[in-house]
């Protein structure tokens, strides 16, 4: 799941709507640990770029 969720993260952060600096540094602290990273503020993310990979197919 690990490898899944970093590839999508590191994919919409290259997407012109989102900050790249700022959607990786949520990913980095999430993975160190950080509590006020919780999952629920990465997964939404993963989810939107599958969704966007789904429509733009």
């Amino acid at each position: 799941m690990h490898s899944y969720a970093d590839e999508r993260i590191r994919s919409i952060a290259q997407r012109e709507m989102f900050n790249e600096k700022g959607v990786l540094d949520i990913w980095s602290r999430f993975l160190k640990g950080d509590a006020s990273v919780t999952f629920s503020r990465v997964w939404p993310l993963v989810v939107l770029e599958e969704w966007i990979r789904e429509i733009d197919r």
